[in-house]
């Protein structure tokens, strides 16, 4: 009789890992695909350079897939604290997967006591809401900077943006619709200390209130990059190069070369939310402004 053929075997979904008191882990999301490169990715840079730049590194040329990774952080208590709760119902089918990811590691919604965003696009903050628009970790407080939640919740200015309007409007409802769907579990909050070991420094560019989360324990620091770079294997050599979410693309390439030249000097661990799962690191300086993303081995 012919073969079986062979059982499927299930994308991972989440890494664990150990980070200072935390026993940590990354949950993928899910993918975001977008179909074609420029002008969406690296605007600037000359589109010959760039296909050999991706071919270089073994990724296609005609579309760019970002991994959606989302940290988490269990602590002695049995408490869990989680960084940009991926994009629930908001941003497709290919993505939304968090609490699949929480339900694998025997954690229930009601155990996460805390959520930080780095920023408040759809595709950060959609996982605090489910599709009817109610909290999911109806237990957590949910830090952002003040700034981030002013500029969302007022005018964005996208005078220095290249998204087109069909964008603006789409993250500026969905963004609203997280923040408000939230209610009084959002905590708005000044750059600084917001938790024990945890805080919130001010990394604008991407968005006015984006933030980079610095995460130390028992000795330990990982600096969770966020929206600083999109394309490891682009930005970390060009990081002059931006993308069209930027609202303020100037700002986010000075963000981003400081945080590379801090990553890198400090020999700090380092998270990238769309980096390949799962999305852990060091940054490594190259000379001048170029650097290189080497991932941490999985253990």
């Amino acid at each position: 009789p012919p073969a079986s053929p062979p059982a499927k075997i299930e994308a991972a979904v989440a890494y664990q890992f150990s980070l200072g008191d935390y026993d940590a882990f990354v949950i993928l999301d899910g993918v975001l695909t977008n179909p074609g490169v420029q002008p969406v990715y690296a605007p600037e840079a000359d589109p010959a350079l760039l296909k050999t730049i991706l071919s270089d590194n073994f990724l296609p040329t005609d579309r760019i897939d970002l991994c959606a990774n989302v940290l988490g952080l269990h602590d002695k208590k049995g408490d869990v604290i989680l960084v940009d709760p991926g994009c629930g119902a908001l941003m497709g089918p290919g993505v939304g997967h968090l609490t699949r990811g929480l339900d694998a590691l025997n954690i229930e919604p009601d155990q996460v006591t805390s959520v930080v965003l780095t920023h408040a696009h759809p595709d950060h903050l959609g996982g605090l809401i489910d599709a009817q628009g109610r909290p999911v970790f109806g237990k957590a407080k949910v830090f952002v900077s003040k700034a981030e939640v002013d500029y969302w919740m007022g005018t964005p200015d996208f005078s220095q943006s290249a998204a087109p309007e069909a964008l603006r409007v789409f993250v500026i409802e969905a963004s609203r619709k997280a923040l408000n769907g939230v209610g009084s579990l959002l905590v708005p909050s000044d750059f600084g200390e917001i938790l024990p070991g945890i805080v919130l420094t001010s990394a604008p560019g991407h968005t006015p209130g984006h933030a980079a989360v610095e995460i130390t324990s028992a000795g330990e620091t990982l600096l969770h990059l966020g929206d600083a770079v999109h394309l490891y294997a682009v930005q970390f050599p060009h990081p002059e190069w931006t993308m069209i979410g930027d609202s303020f693309p100037k700002q986010a390439v000075k963000t981003r070369k400081a945080l590379f030249q801090r990553t890198a000097s400090q020999r700090m661990h380092g998270m990238g939310y769309h980096m390949p799962f799962p999305g852990l690191g060091h940054v490594v300086s190259q000379g001048g402004d170029a650097y290189r993303w080497v991932p941490q081995p999985w253990a």
